[in-house]
């Protein structure tokens, strides 16, 4: 993932709805922001992928102890996405967490049983759109991301929360802890 990089302080809108707690699996191998975001966050079981292709391996993910959560950037991914999907959902007791683009919503043939059958519990749309550009030049996605929380613990009949990111790149107020 030469062309994409998690960008810092990306994990704050999660982070603060403290949500995210137990252990966490972080399937690709950079997800070093992750783990950094969720140690601040006092999540000190985090399990990362060894190596860039792990996730794509079911002996893997079948190894992998109990976890709560799985989070991944599946932004800039292409297909690779769909090997976190499945056993993400699957294996996690609570539920998997993704940043993504908005168009990850679009019903493709590869996305749809998942997105029929797992209930998106949380939405939340970031503003300013983020830079994931490894190159520097600093210019933003030309498409909105989002975080999108499957908590399998939550009613699927209440529906999706939607909420809204404004400067996520910010941190939280002193007065808000």
């Amino acid at each position: 993932m030469d062309f994409y990089q998690t960008p810092k302080d990306i994990f704050n809108p999660i982070a603060g709805k403290g949500i995210c707690k137990g252990t966490v699996v972080l399937p690709f191998s950079d997800s070093e922001v992750l783990a950094e975001s969720l140690a601040k966050e006092g999540v000190t079981n985090v399990i990362c992928a060894p190596d860039e292709v792990s996730y794509m391996d079911r002996e893997w993910w079948e190894s992998l102890p109990a976890f709560d959560w799985c989070v991944a950037v599946t932004q800039g991914r292409g297909k690779s996405v769909e090997w976190v999907l499945e056993p993400g959902i699957a294996l996690a007791n609570r539920g998997l967490i993704l940043l993504d683009r908005l168009t990850f919503l679009e019903p493709t043939n590869s996305r749809k049983d998942f997105l029929t059958t797992t209930p998106l519990s949380h939405l939340v749309v970031l503003n300013p759109r983020p830079d994931f550009r490894s190159d520097q030049i600093k210019r933003k996605d030309s498409v909105t991301s989002a975080w999108f929380v499957f908590d399998k613990t939550t009613n699927p009949n209440q529906g999706t929360k939607i909420e809204y990111a404004v400067c996520w790149q910010r941190p939280g107020s002193f007065s808000s802890k």
